[in-house]
């Protein structure tokens, strides 16, 4: 049986960031674990829109900190996913406008660069949309992008030369359970992987 201090299920964003954050600050052995390839998932049908706007301060933190950490990617580990910054609008008609407001003013409070547009402003800023009288949008420039598949396979690279062990083509089937604790998994091809943890 082996052993990995970190056992993870899954090569989308998720698993690949945690396999990579984990491999990074020296907490363990780490396994990545994906049955298919890197982004078969959801990950792979994503449009990868890097937003801040939300209506809570806690999301709103970690889509802030998830922003700039794309934007720095390909500096930090010199790998190109594609980054853009075109900006997002979120539209909505003047009947939401009141909350449209409270989530902007939030986001403002919290460092966002963001500001409500009328419909007038939409046409400036896209002049070949075609808006509503009564539609507004909170205005978020510095929104941005990536390559979802790109981007999955690069964190997967870069967890893979901090240390980690990734095992593509490999599908979990069960779980190694002592009453309510896992404590692994077992693997298609009937071997078993435990966490040391």
């Amino acid at each position: 049986m082996a052993h990995s201090d970190y056992i993870i299920v899954g090569g989308g964003i998720m698993g690949a960031m945690m396999a990579l954050e984990l491999s990074e600050s020296g907490s363990g052995s780490v396994i990545l674990l994906e049955k298919s390839f890197p982004g078969a998932g959801s990950t792979g049908k994503s449009g990868a829109i890097l937003r801040q706007h939300y209506s809570h301060k806690v999301t709103i933190g970690m889509a802030r900190e998830s922003l700039r950490w794309y934007s720095e990617f390909e500096q930090r580990y010199g790998t190109d996913i594609a980054f853009h910054r075109p900006g997002m609008a979120f539209i909505c008609t003047a009947a939401d406008r009141a909350n449209l407001q409270r989530n902007v003013e939030l986001q403002c409070s919290m460092g966002v660069e963001t500001s409500i547009l009328d419909a007038t402003q939409l046409r400036d800023l896209e002049p070949s949309g075609q808006f509503a009288d009564d539609e507004c949008a909170a205005w978020e420039p510095e929104a941005g992008n990536v390559h979802p598949v790109r981007t999955v396979h690069a964190v997967i690279e870069a967890a893979s030369r901090a240390g980690a062990e990734i095992r593509i083509g490999t599908r979990v089937t069960g779980f190694v359970r002592e009453g309510e604790r896992v404590l692994g998994v077992t693997l298609d091809d009937g071997s078993t992987l435990q966490s040391q943890m």
